[in-house]
């Protein structure tokens, strides 16, 4: 027999061997101690973690980067965190009805395309399914409590979040929503920042807390239900035309950049307002009379006309809103950030507080159209 045989005969048997390796794990490649799986030594392209495991630890599988499908026993409640993170060759998973909880950055930046969370669990926190960019099929049951963990997952279009679900909290860069139903009972929203394509949010009464939502450059319409209590995050919402803010509303902030608002009138009981530099269009702004805090509406160009209404106590952030015509500030001010109303350039009516005849250092800078200011006195 030639050399040259042996050699080709040499390569068959590797690949064999290779074969026998890669598809499939055996028993052998396992270190189980008392039901918890310590580390695997295995290098197969599918991983079925034998039975009667009913933990792993966090680091059993590091450096798996072959792996392409992995089953879960039965009797397995919890999946540590960064178990099969990074693994970019990683495509199915088949998870166990025992499952309760999936921790951060388990299957992080993985091909997984399809994900079927089984009834029964109850979290999937933040990071979990992160970065999994070909992620486009995923079914949650009606057990989920927290749902988070599905950052950038960007073929990911149609999203059903279950009733069972109060908290949510790890959408961002999820360019393939364009529609979002949130379920009655849901009390926080977070999460959603750089879902660029998603133009409807639908809001339920319940809900408390919801921000997050900045650089969602097709949200049209923002209506709030009347239970929330804080907002948050919707900067960069550049097509958001209407906002509709209720009278439970105390707080209220984040929408710098909202380029299409061009009206905001705002319910009583609101008392701090905040957040809506460079809203381009904005021609008038309705302050109401709970307002004793404002400020942030620096670099509204197209601002015509706002009124400040007494009671404010704190007044800051007009700075280049170049169309503001005239500004009475009322008796009730009593303190005015640096530069306020810096090159508003067609300011040219004035109405102050007479104790405030030494205006503030650098309040009027660059008003070059600055003609009238009106002192008044404070009536008792």
């Amino acid at each position: 027999m030639s050399l040259n045989y042996i050699y080709t005969d040499k390569i068959r048997e590797k690949k064999a061997a290779d074969m026998t390796n890669h598809t499939t794990s055996a028993l052998s490649d396992f270190e189980i101690e008392d039901g918890v799986l310590k580390v695997y030594r295995g290098n197969a392209e599918e991983i079925v973690i034998p039975e009667g495991v009913i933990r792993i630890e966090k680091d059993a599988f590091q450096k798996c980067f072959g792996v392409q499908r992995v089953v879960f026993p039965s009797g397995i409640t919890e999946i540590p965190e960064r178990l099969f993170a990074g693994c970019r060759s990683l495509r199915h998973i088949t998870l166990p009805d025992t499952l309760r909880t999936i921790h951060y950055d388990a299957f992080s930046d993985t091909l997984l395309t399809e994900v079927t969370i089984p009834a029964g669990t109850e979290r999937i926190e933040a990071s979990a399914f992160e970065g999994c960019s070909f992620l486009h099929t995923l079914s949650l049951p009606e057990t989920i409590d927290y749902l988070g963990g599905f950052d950038g997952c960007s073929l990911l279009e149609d999203l059903r979040i279950p009733n069972s679900v109060r908290t949510i909290n790890g959408f961002k860069g999820c360019t393939g929503l364009r529609e979002v139903t949130f379920p009655e009972g849901i009390i926080e929203i977070q999460g959603f920042d750089g879902c660029s394509k998603l133009r409807h949010i639908h809001l339920p009464e319940g809900l408390t807390v919801i921000r997050g939502f900045d650089g969602c450059a097709s949200l049209a319409e923002l209506k709030l239900p009347d239970s929330v209590r804080s907002v948050g995050g919707f900067c960069g919402c550049f097509h958001l035309q209407e906002l509709f803010v209720p009278a439970s509303m105390t707080h209220l902030s984040g929408f710098n950049g909202c380029k299409s608002l061009k009206t905001l009138e705002f319910s009583e009981g609101l008392t701090h307002l905040s957040g809506f530099r460079s809203c381009v269009t904005l021609e008038e702004a309705l302050f109401p009379e709970s307002l004793t805090h404002l400020r942030g509406f620096d670099d509204c160009t197209a601002l015509k006309y706002a009124e400040l209404p007494d009671g404010l106590v704190h007044l800051d952030g007009f700075t280049g809103c170049i169309s503001l015509t005239e500004i009475t500030i009322p008796d009730s001010v009593v303190d005015i950030g640096y530069g306020a109303f810096e090159n508003c350039t067609s300011l040219s009516e004035v109405t102050v507080p007479e104790r405030m005849a030494d205006l503030e250092e650098g309040l009027f800078d660059g008003c070059v159209s600055l003609m009238h200011i009106t002192l008044t006195s404070m009536t008792a």
